[in-house]
């Protein structure tokens, strides 16, 4: 959504297809500044989310099978993307 604090509009600059036990759990902009948000199942069991780029026009699904999105970060040459999906305990680049 964007929010104009002046008026009461919003406007919609996206939206996901996605199963209804699923949320947007953690997201924030990569070095492009396109916005990446992963999704997660809300009982924190199932493989249902996914992981997802927005650049302002168009939404492209990066990955998918995800339980918990979380701990989205960039090495310091930003080459590498790390990210958790927080049950296998694992950071993935």
């Amino acid at each position: 959504m964007d929010f104009d604090l002046g008026t009461p509009q919003q406007t919609v600059l996206a939206s996901l297809s996605e199963s209804a036990t699923n949320r947007v759990n953690d997201g924030k902009c990569d070095p492009a500044g396109r916005f990446i948000a992963g999704t997660m199942d809300m009982n924190e069991k199932d493989p249902t989310g996914s992981v997802y780029s927005f650049d302002g026009v168009t939404t492209k699904t990066l990955f998918r099978d995800v339980t918990i999105s979380n701990g989205m970060a960039w090495s310091p040459d930003y080459k590498t993307f790390y990210y958790i999906d927080t049950p296998t305990c694992e950071v993935r680049a």
